[in-house]
């Protein structure tokens, strides 16, 4: 599956707010500053691709600007010329639909139409499969206010921004890159399970036929959690990470809806291409918590796979840094971001 056409800002508007060089728009990067905006944070990864592969150059996690910064300041072993950006956006839109193509058409108009959208969302799309009686169309909204605010954090530059992406579609293109070739010839489901929203994407060989969004995510676990046992944050994301403490009950009131939709989704997807899901790969923060990995387990009936998405990268000499170490699924949206542009 091809994700670099899909979410990405004009890279003609993205110039004329950074500055950036407009020599270089045709050019393909060869190094790219990935950032996932988070709560909280924002997990960071610089990857450079060479003829030997993908090798990571750093990655850490950076304090999220306050509304009183005016720019992202980046550290200096991050520091790239270009950055690709993705994040939850509360309230975004992702789709897939049908079309019954009527003479000629403009793509966004037919994705507003499709989501129901207004003119303060962003609009794209990817034409999926084609026929001359029905388009399979992936439609993606999100809400310019917050990628305004993105701009403004680069607005002096460098990096300049080349994309802003959904953080649950860019784990999918992450996922795609590193088990690709395992993926192919199987039906999968992706799903990233973010702070405040999840994302489930079905495939069948490595073509995509739904996107479900759900506005539930760790911190709805996690505060259910707190809730039920009495305990503060820090206690209840050691609880949450762990297997010392029964927490399925807290688990299933939650996100017993959603296993639900979930489920439908995959015997829909099932019986549509007459094929049996293989596996679940499963990423970001809810990926910790191995009771939303049983969860989702029983609702597939498949095994649920937590991914590396660094697996297959040349790796700097000292590893990975310790705080990283056990966390890596948290960098799928970024490297996926990251990967999207140098595979421009």
């Amino acid at each position: 599956m091809d994700f670099k056409e899909l979410s990405k800002i004009n890279i003609q508007d993205v110039f004329k707010k950074t500055g950036g060089d407009k020599k270089n728009q045709g050019r393909a990067l060869s190094s790219v500053l990935g950032l996932d905006f988070g709560v909280d944070a924002v997990n960071a990864v610089r990857l450079k691709k060479n003829a030997q592969g993908v090798e990571l150059l750093g990655v850490d996690v950076l304090p999220l600007p306050s509304r009183d910064d005016d720019s992202m300041r980046i550290p200096l072993g991050l520091r790239e010329s270009y950055a690709a950006l993705c994040s939850d956006f509360p309230d975004s839109k992702a789709r897939v639909f049908s079309y019954t193509p009527q003479g000629e058409y403009v793509l966004t108009d037919v994705v507003r139409s499709n989501l129901n959208v207004t003119d303060d969302f962003r609009a794209k799309g990817l034409l999926l499969k084609e026929s001359r009686k029905e388009h399979l169309i992936l439609g993606v909204a999100t809400p310019m206010a917050p990628i305004e605010r993105m701009l403004a954090l680069f607005s002096d530059g460098p990096p300049a921004l080349c994309t802003v992406e959904l953080s649950g579609l860019a784990s999918a293109a992450a996922l795609f890159f590193q088990k690709g070739t395992q993926a192919q010839p199987k039906t999968v489901c992706v799903l990233e399970g973010g702070e405040i929203s999840m994302t489930a994407s079905f495939f069948v060989n490595n073509q995509l036929k739904i996107v479900n969004q759900f506005a539930l995510g760790a911190e709805g676990l996690l505060e259910e959690v707190k809730n039920g046992l009495g305990v503060d944050t820090e206690t209840a994301v050691e609880i949450a990470r762990g297997d010392a403490v029964d927490i399925s009950s807290f688990v299933q009131k939650k996100l017993g809806v959603v296993s639900k939709q979930l489920s439908i989704s995959k015997e829909f997807v099932e019986r549509q291409t007459h094929s049996s899901l293989s596996v679940c790969y499963l990423s970001g923060e809810l990926a910790l918590f191995p009771a939303f990995g049983v969860l989702i387990e029983t609702a597939l009936e498949s095994s649920v796979e937590v991914w590396n998405p660094f697996e297959t990268f040349i790796l700097p000499e000292e590893g990975l840094p310790e705080a990283i170490q056990g966390r890596e699924t948290l960098f799928a949206s970024a490297v996926g971001a990251a990967l999207s542009s140098l595979e421009s």
